[in-house]
């Protein structure tokens, strides 16, 4: 499952000179509930701190509160110190602030899929990269456009917030795998175009004499249904809170209550099975043929790049990029998830996990083309990533090795430079890597 990925925020900051003081006002204030500052907030004083460093329009509101921690522990310090860490944290970080903000509107009251699977502690890292990288800077701004409003956003809103939450996971995934070799832009067209422009720097190690140029066209998938799944979500979170205030009144010391969210069922949906590998890739299979275009593709070499952190896919690890790997775990031989939903075909034997001891691992046969196979789709595509978080965030890639561009040189060497500096696991049609992954 890969909704509700949680880096730790503070992830990557050293401690500052206001950890210190911090450290002091605690120490000067032990036993005073009213003047206890939470970790949370230490946690955003060492992020608004560390970002003084490159942004020293922050200076003013950090003074104020270097000012607060240094005078006597009194509640009038204590909401000096919080204002203006507060006003510090929504100037450094409005993208968070926003996000936070809507999430309070609907607190209490119901809630948003899309609000709640962002992950604030990789967020809070984008933002951060906003400062000296324009590209970033223009995607928090685009985000911004969609967070605006002192209500709670419509469920078409927060999806659209969201898509671009999704192209900023990529972007900052694949600036950290290639590290300073890679230059990525966003790309600037009103028709149908690519989201990234890549320029790989040469390398004469590994053989690279020239700059090589790629291009990523991002879809973060929405759960199925889109926005009629989502606004039924809010209903039924509404419904749950009803019932929990029903219960407290009532005199119930403990209340509980449970809602699900099933990511690949549509409203109605009675054929719906979430233990299925083949259910899920096939209809990971029609999301992806629905959203991915042909016209996309035609700029230069271009990568289809899925993120799941809104829906969900197997977790699998490196064994979805390979046609079947061995599971110790099920004792079987069990279909790859990317590997099919980029490749399969119909009538391909679908193998998952048993669901108890004794069990068969058949699970049918595909009834669909895998989406970089179908001639019908046609799309001219180098190979496929998968974005996904499986207790830290993976980057896997799949590419069919006899795949060429002429027009740009491109063959099976230059898309396994970038798949084997980008990848966690990556694999081709051929299924010739898996000496290279375990």
């Amino acid at each position: 499952m890969s909704v509700f990925a949680k880096t730790d925020f503070a992830e990557g900051l050293a401690p500052t000179a206001l950890d210190a003081k911090l450290d002091g006002w605690r120490a000067a204030t032990s036993g005073r509930r009213e003047l206890f500052v939470d970790p949370e907030r230490g946690a955003w004083l060492r992020a608004v701190a560390t970002r003084l460093r490159v942004d020293p329009t922050l200076q003013p509101l950090v003074q104020k509160i270097e000012d607060a921690l240094d005078a006597d522990p009194t509640p009038d310090a204590m909401r000096a110190f919080l204002e203006a860490l507060d006003n510090a944290v929504e100037q450094a970080y409005p993208w968070i602030t926003a996000v936070r903000r809507h999430q309070g509107y609907a607190a209490g009251i119901t809630s948003d899929h899309n609000l709640d699977a962002v992950d604030v502690g990789i967020l809070r890292q984008i933002e951060d990269d906003s400062v000296s990288n324009p590209d970033t800077a223009a995607i928090v701004n685009e985000a911004l456009s969609h967070l605006k409003g002192r209500t709670l956003l419509t469920s078409i809103q927060a999806a659209a917030m969201y898509d671009v939450y999704g192209e900023a996971l990529v972007q900052r995934l694949l600036r950290q795998r290639f590290g300073e070799a890679l230059t990525i832009r966003k790309v600037k067209s009103k028709t149908s175009a690519p989201d990234f422009e890549c320029v790989l720097a040469v390398d004469n190690q590994r053989g690279r004499t020239t700059p090589l140029t790629f291009y990523v066209e991002v879809k973060t998938l929405d759960v199925a249904g889109g926005a009629a799944t989502h606004d039924l979500a809010r209903e039924t979170a509404l419904d749950v809170n009803i019932d929990l205030e029903s219960q407290i009144e009532g005199g119930k010391r403990v209340a509980f209550a449970a809602r699900e969210m099933a990511p690949w069922r549509r409203p109605g949906d009675r054929d719906y099975r979430s233990d299925s590998l083949r259910f899920i890739a096939e209809r990971c299979i029609d999301r992806c043929k629905n959203v991915f275009k042909a016209t996309q593709f035609k700029l230069g070499p271009t990568f289809a790049c899925i993120v799941f952190v809104r829906t969900q896919s197997f977790d699998q690890g490196p064994a979805a990029v390979f046609p079947t790997a061995y599971d110790l775990e099920a004792d079987a031989c069990l279909s790859g998830f990317i590997y099919m939903t980029a490749f399969g075909r119909i009538g391909w034997q679908v193998h998952q996990r048993p669901g108890f001891e004794g069990a068969g691992t058949l699970d049918g046969v595909l009834t669909r083309e895998g989406l970089l196979v179908d001639d019908a789709v046609g799309l001219n595509a180098a190979g496929l990533l998968v974005l996904d978080y499986q207790r830290g965030y993976r980057l896997d890639g799949v590419y069919d090795s006899l795949w060429t561009d002429v027009n740009f040189r491109w063959s099976n060497i230059e898309a396994e430079d970038v798949l084997s500096l980008a990848c966690d696991a990556w694999n081709d049609l051929e299924n010739s890597n898996p000496g290279k992954v375990w």
